[in-house]
């Protein structure tokens, strides 16, 4: 049973929206196993989805921030790197100019 929920609302958060008739009966479930009303569990159904649909949100954000952030090191990584690289070049030139001249 537990298997069975844990699909319904995976894929109803997959979809974007669990069915009404998804809803009808995970309400139906939870009436009869935790001996509430069926408002009650509608109720409870209702929370969790909205739960879910929120924790979604915030992991999009944090991934979101943390494809940012990964973006921007990479940038300031590739720019040391150039500028190293440019400076290794002068300096080189100016070693092999000051080895010429003694």
């Amino acid at each position: 049973m537990r298997d069975e929920t844990l699909a319904i609302l995976i894929n109803g958060v997959r979809d974007g929206t669990v069915p009404d008739a998804d809803r009808a009966y995970l309400a139906q479930l939870i009436a009869s196993r935790a001996e509430v009303s069926m408002e009650e569990a509608a109720k409870r159904v209702d929370d969790t989805i909205a739960q879910i649909e929120a924790d979604e949100i915030k992991l999009r954000q944090a991934a979101d921030t943390a494809r940012k952030t990964a973006s921007a090191i990479s940038v300031y990584s590739f720019l040391s790197l150039l500028i190293g690289a440019f400076i290794a070049s002068a300096a080189a030139a100016l070693g092999g100019q000051h080895r010429d001249e003694y």
